[in-house]
């Protein structure tokens, strides 16, 4: 009996002459060598459909990203904008070179291209955070191997938000009445701003309401926004009108802006600081007026804070959200009244 490993292969086989046992080998030889043949073949195949992938870049990416984005009609003009943003910061960085090639290292660049910039660390972590998205939808669709910005690590932005917590002050009820009796050039602002003032609302919210979000609750006779548009959870809730967008008939014709969301944003903005002309300086601003209004409703109701919390969309802990969201389905509409109705600035 004659035995024979060659790699993998394992052979047993009996023999009477020499040249029996020079036939077998051969025959081991042979079939060794279609094996190597075939392993050959099978890189030159992978080779080849590696080189006939079209290089992809950050500029051919932001074309499919973007497009995708917009078929799922799921984000904003706003969303867009700074998804746009962050791909303007990669083109100038990276130019053409091929997303494939680059490394943590490279990543970790373009973080420091941006810190350079003077770009708030609060301004960079999303430009990063976009950045992994980005590589994760490449990744899905195999146009990369690799996200290789996984790993990167974001800024502190706890010293920023120290020091613009202690810097910015919320509106005073003078800033607030001034707000509310200026005399804008459009009627509409006026409802804008006393919707912002009295119910905590985002500014994106106010742009995407229409008179389909304004409900009658049949049992308690209260008007409210039913926000429904909401990137989370907590973000869809109902808000109860303020007796004073009431008297202006918002529940029964309200008013919508023609134009982008971010045209929205824009104007409104410019006539905030045209009322109050020294808000920039003290770098008060639209998002203020909601910062305002959750502070005055927890001043008057400090034994209600997770009432004021479902009113302006913030994240309660998860046992009041369970219990709350689920079995409650939010607060009573009258206690949320109540806390609205308490909040005077005049």
């Amino acid at each position: 009996m004659f035995q024979l490993e060659y790699g993998d292969l394992k052979v047993y086989f009996e023999y009477e002459t020499e040249e029996e046992l020079k036939t077998a080998l051969e025959k081991i030889y042979e079939l060794e060598k279609l094996r190597k043949l075939e392993q050959y073949r099978e890189a030159k195949q992978k080779v080849k459909a590696i080189e006939n992938v079209p290089t992809l870049t950050f500029e051919n990416l932001q074309i499919k990203f973007i497009e995708f984005k917009k078929s799922t009609k799921k984000v904003g003009q706003g969303s867009i904008n700074a998804y746009l943003t962050t791909f303007k910061y990669l083109i100038e960085f990276f130019n053409d070179k091929p997303i494939e090639q680059l490394k943590l290292e490279d990543y970790e660049k373009f973080q420091k291209f941006l810190t350079d910039k003077k770009l708030s660390p609060r301004s960079i972590n999303k430009h990063i955070s976009y950045l992994k998205n980005f590589l994760d939808f490449a990744v899905k669709r195999k146009l990369v191997s690799e996200n290789e910005a996984k790993n990167i690590e974001m800024l502190d932005e706890k010293k920023q938000k120290m020091a613009r917590r202690n810097t910015i002050r919320n509106y005073n009820d003078e800033e607030i009445r001034t707000l509310l009796t200026y005399n804008f050039d459009k009627s509409i602002y006026m409802q804008i701003f006393y919707l912002l003032a009295y119910t905590g609302m985002r500014i994106s919210e106010v742009y995407n309401l229409s008179q389909d979000n304004i409900k009658l609750d049949q049992k308690s006779g209260i008007y409210y926004f039913d926000i429904q548009n909401s990137k989370t959870l907590s973000g869809i809730r109902k808000i109860p009108i303020y007796q004073k967008l009431l008297d202006m008939n918002l529940h029964i014709n309200f008013p919508k802006f023609n134009g982008s969301e971010n045209a929205f944003k824009k104007s409104v903005r410019r006539r905030l600081y045209k009322a109050l002309p020294n808000a920039k300086e003290n770098l008060q601003n639209v998002h203020t007026l909601r910062a305002t209004f959750i502070e005055r409703a927890i001043a008057q109701n400090p034994d209600k804070v997770h009432i004021v919390q479902e009113i302006v969309g913030h994240a309660k802990n998860h046992n009041d959200h369970v219990t709350i969201d689920i079995y409650s389905k939010g607060y009573d509409l009258k206690i949320k009244k109540e806390i609205i109705d308490s909040i005077d600035y005049f």
